[in-house]
């Protein structure tokens, strides 16, 4: 009878840790808070990421605040991914800033680029090393080439782009293949009126 008393309180123990662990997971915590610490993991690379927060040490916890500031973090166009989770103690609160860096892209090949110099290329993709990776940003890059290679009288241009990830540093290093086609020519102009 005791032995089963035990299992039944641990049950309901586990039950009720699981419910505020799920609570803190969907539920923001309640404004009247004070917020205690504000922690960023990883720590960032910039100094200024702090100033984009509209919250502060001492501050009263807001919902509007946290999404203003998580939007302000995204605006840097650094960061692929930032989850917030927070520890209440009482009425004082701790916040967490997970932080998930795009790659950066350690180096670009290009191939088969035809009447199109490489410089032009690359000022066109804006393709600096050390610049920050998106996937969205492949297709402007394809839309951007192709107009400059229709200016260049390539219309029939084709552009593939790869990325590969290096394992050992997280980056990514772009290949641009190019086939400039055939140039459209002019065959015949006429004039009617």
């Amino acid at each position: 009878m005791m032995e089963l008393k035990r299992i039944f309180l641990l049950t309901v123990l586990v039950a009720l840790l699981c419910s505020a662990a799920v609570a803190q997971e969907y539920f923001p915590p309640s404004e009247d808070k004070t917020i205690v610490a504000i922690l960023f993991v990883p720590e960032p690379d910039t100094a200024s990421l702090p100033d984009l927060l509209e919250l502060r040490v001492g501050d009263k916890f807001s919902s509007e605040a946290l999404r203003n500031s998580i939007r302000n973090i995204f605006q840097l166009g650094l960061f692929e991914d930032v989850k917030v989770s927070w520890s209440e103690i009482g009425n004082d609160i701790s916040l967490k800033f997970e932080l998930q860096e795009k790659p950066v892209i350690e180096g670009v090949t290009i191939s088969g680029f035809g009447p199109v110099s490489k410089q032009k290329i690359i000022a066109t993709a804006q393709l600096e090393s050390d610049s920050r990776y998106d996937e969205t940003r492949e297709q402007r890059i394809i839309t951007e080439l192709s107009r400059v290679y229709r200016e260049e009288g390539y219309y029939s241009a084709s552009i593939n782009i790869y990325n590969m990830v290096n394992l050992e540093t997280g980056g990514i290093r772009l290949e641009i293949n190019i086939d400039p086609g055939e140039p459209t020519l002019l065959d015949e102009v006429r004039l009617y009126g």
